[in-house]
């Protein structure tokens, strides 16, 4: 019986198809999605043909020509709007695929003795409503327009091909939390869904590629062992519901939504406030601008939303971003309360990953790092669990794992005289075992 031990990999998978989203095109390798700062600067390479998308490396611009090749010549064409990130997905997916039904070589990933290719993925088009239907066939012949005097794939071979890619593909998430493309895993896409909370594994992703990471020992005996969420766990079972259902056709019945289906979960934001969240909670994060009106815009939200519970999905996304707004106008202490709040509503440790990096920074510059600090104990209870977590996770090489070893090891001296000494901050239980394991 397989036995992964606390920071081995269960699963590792490289992408079968994969694009940037556009605000990254210029700053991220359009093959490896290494991206600038955070411990990695490079020199851009350009396409030499198309002269848009970048690479690290003239290695990861060779490999990356062939399934390039279509968004080049479309990229060449210098359009006034940028191929939109389904277009370039089905380009990608539809090169390598007939170019590995012309060879003869299709590729394929084993998970737990299972085989996974490009045929094996779910595409559900007998489920599709008329409304999606069209929706997709406009997302193709758009596509096809911009390619149909250099190369045209086979119409419905990209209808398919985009049915796979809505149903199969992840968002590939940066290290500072970011959506910065997508990309279809063929071993990835074999694990099911679960709206359950636990503590024993964790997705992650490593560049453009896919791995779940253990965060104890656990026994994996099959892929069945195996679940991720496909949507926020902090999303209301109603929501959580509809969202798989439209975009997975399938109706959840794991313990938690089958339990909060029977009990409501009170203190939830009122559906009639949610539209007026739009501006302050923007689907693409990088185009919040984070300065002074920004952060009167989440304080007024939270103000309005005393009542709300802190774990309510709008709720804590405006939490997050109050952290985040309130640290990039080095306002720490407000920042600090804003990111514990968070901390402790988070239900599973992908909540507490990022909202762990912000306050460790945010802690630091406001000097509670400092062992004569009123408030070190909360910042040692902080930095235990987040060096644990992104050492197990990461890798002790990674570049927030080392800044958090490497105070760890300043302050440990210093911890025997927190003995006793009660720590106000509350680690969501998830955490806790984590830290402990």
């Amino acid at each position: 019986m397989p036995v992964f031990r606390k920071g081995e990999v269960i699963l590792f998978s490289r992408p079968y198809a994969f694009a940037l989203y556009e605000s990254f095109v210029d700053s991220t390798c359009s093959f490896c999605f290494r991206t600038q700062g955070d411990g990695h600067d490079f020199a851009p390479i350009e396409c030499h043909s198309c002269k848009v998308y970048k690479y690290c490396s003239d290695e990861c611009l060779r490999l990356d020509q062939m399934d390039h090749w279509l968004e080049c010549q479309v990229a060449k064409r210098k359009l006034r709007e940028f191929p939109s990130i389904e277009a370039r997905m089905i380009y990608r997916a539809c090169l390598r695929y007939m170019r590995e039904k012309q060879t003869q070589q299709e590729s394929a990933e084993y998970i737990f003795g299972h085989k996974r290719s490009i045929h094996a993925y779910l595409d559900h088009v007998d489920k599709i409503s008329t409304e999606r239907r069209e929706a997709f066939y406009e997302i193709v012949d758009d596509a096809l327009d911009l390619v149909s005097s250099i190369y045209a794939p086979d119409r419905e071979l990209m209808f398919l091909m985009l049915n796979r890619i809505a149903i199969n593909s992840h968002d590939v998430i940066c290290p500072k939390n970011w959506s910065m493309g997508r990309a279809i895993y063929m071993a990835g896409s074999k694990v099911n869904h679960s709206c359950e909370i636990h503590d024993r594994f964790v997705q992650q992703f490593f560049g453009r590629n896919y791995a779940i990471m253990a965060l104890k020992t656990v026994e994996i005996n099959s892929v069945d062992d195996l679940s991720v969420p496909y949507l926020p766990l902090m999303m209301d079972v109603h929501a959580r519901q509809k969202h798989l259902k439209d975009n997975y056709y399938f109706d959840c019945k794991c313990s938690r939504c089958l339990y909060e289906l029977e009990h409501p979960t009170e203190n939830l934001c009122p559906p009639d406030y949610i539209p007026q969240l739009v501006d302050a909670l923007e689907e693409d994060e990088q185009e919040i601008e984070f300065n002074a009106d920004y952060f009167t815009l989440c304080k007024n939200h939270l103000g309005n939303l005393s009542s709300v519970a802190d774990y309510d999905y709008y709720k804590h996304r405006l939490l997050y971003n109050a952290m985040y707004v309130s640290f990039a106008l080095n306002r720490c202490p407000e920042g600090i309360y804003f990111g514990l709040r968070a901390l402790r509503a988070a239900l599973s440790p992908m909540d507490c990953e990022h909202i762990l990096v912000g306050l460790f920074n945010g802690m630091m510059s406001a000097g509670w790092s400092k062992p004569l600090h009123p408030k070190f104990a909360d910042f040692v209870s902080v930095l235990r669990i987040g060096s644990d977590y992104f050492t197990t996770v990461r890798g002790p090489g990674n570049s927030i794992a080392r800044d958090m070893l490497k105070q760890w090891f300043k302050v440990q001296y210093h911890i025997d005289a927190l003995k006793g000494e009660k720590i106000e901050v509350s680690m969501p239980a998830a955490l806790k075992r984590v830290g402990a394991a």
